[in-house]
């Protein structure tokens, strides 16, 4: 004899599933986004070491 919650918990399961998937989906896509926008800031920057961390030249301008 089958248990008479087993549809309900199955779909629990399931609706449970989607939502976590989603959610990663969303998470993996946005990091995308955020890395290539981080890549494109990147490449208009100074090359490394021509200004400190506050945007001010290192020789003392």
């Amino acid at each position: 004899m089958p248990e008479p919650h087993f549809g309900f918990i199955l779909s629990a399961f399931a609706i449970t599933i989607a939502v976590v998937g989603g959610m990663v989906i969303s998470l993996l896509l946005e990091h995308r986004r955020l890395k290539a926008d981080l890549t494109q800031i990147s490449a208009k920057l100074p090359a490394s070491g021509e200004q400190d961390q506050g945007g001010r030249k290192l020789d003392g301008e």
